[in-house]
């Protein structure tokens, strides 16, 4: 399930990027790696911050 909520999250969060670049009126000037780039970390953003938050949850265990 923990699995599933961060791909979720991933998916929500390249959902959002989308839309931010579809409403920048010079999204067409970027480079498509340039957007594909900001897509990819804006899905790996979420799910780093819970490994993190776990990881800090098993140290204190």
């Amino acid at each position: 399930a923990e699995k599933q909520a961060a791909f979720a999250e991933g998916m929500m969060a390249i959902q959002a990027e989308l839309i931010k670049q579809a409403l920048r009126p010079w999204w067409l000037l970027r480079l498509p790696h340039e957007a594909f780039h900001d897509m990819a970390h804006a899905a790996a953003a979420p799910t780093a911050r819970r490994i993190k938050a776990n990881a800090r949850r098993l140290r204190r265990g």
